[in-house]
């Protein structure tokens, strides 16, 4: 295995980014399949029993149908917008990732954290997601990672167990290198403690959102 790995990034999150992280934490798991299921049923009335049903009903199926396919995207969107223009998602971060852990520093505070303080990590479309605990995480786009992104990716599959990553690309399966015993280590806050407004997992570059 390669020795002293260490992989730098300069990332500036934007709504896109935002968005994205609202939605997957909106439609994962046992939630996700409700909202598909939920519309697919209210889009099968609405088709097969349009001529049964009057005005009212019509209308209350069609909002159905586009609660968790348009509106509440667009409401998350509006969130997600609104959060990337406060102080804390403005500010650019550095993260560095070496076989140690990773550092981050953001406004002249630099915080460390080694690989058992990471809660887990996920891989959703165009991003990785670091959890240091259920409600704080570091955004990296794919964007940012480009074609280091399989490195990286490597590095994080030596280092945290099989059982705290997640990836439903594949992007983190795989057997590590020298693979101990699975163990999950409770997430580890490495900054300023400050609570944000958001309702899913706080995005933390060394303060909540």
């Amino acid at each position: 295995m390669e020795k002293n790995r260490s992989f730098q990034y300069h990332i500036q999150i934007t709504a896109r980014d935002l968005w994205g992280f609202s939605m997957y934490h909106s439609n994962k798991g046992y939630l996700g399949v409700f909202n598909v299921l939920f519309t697919l049923a209210a889009l099968w009335l609405l088709v097969t029993r349009w001529g049964d049903f009057n005005i009212p009903y019509r209308l209350l199926l069609l909002v159905c149908v586009l609660m968790f396919t348009v509106w509440q995207p667009f409401l998350l969107y509006l969130k997600a917008r609104k959060q990337a223009r406060t102080a804390v998602i403005k500010e650019p971060v550095d993260m560095t990732f070496s076989e140690e852990g990773l550092a981050v520093m953001q406004g002249g505070e630099k915080k460390e954290a080694s690989w058992e303080q990471v809660g887990s990590v996920e891989y959703m479309r165009g991003q990785l997601i670091i959890y240091m605990s259920r409600n704080r995480a570091f955004l990296l786009p794919d964007r940012v990672t480009g074609q280091e992104k399989e490195e990286l990716c490597q590095l994080i599959r030596d280092q945290v167990p099989k059982g705290r990553r997640k990836s439903r690309a594949g992007v983190l399966s795989g057997r590590r290198t020298g693979d101990r015993k699975d163990r999950v280590y409770p997430g580890v806050c490495t900054g300023p403690g400050n609570q944000g407004t958001c309702q899913q997992p706080h995005l933390y570059h060394c303060a909540a959102v």
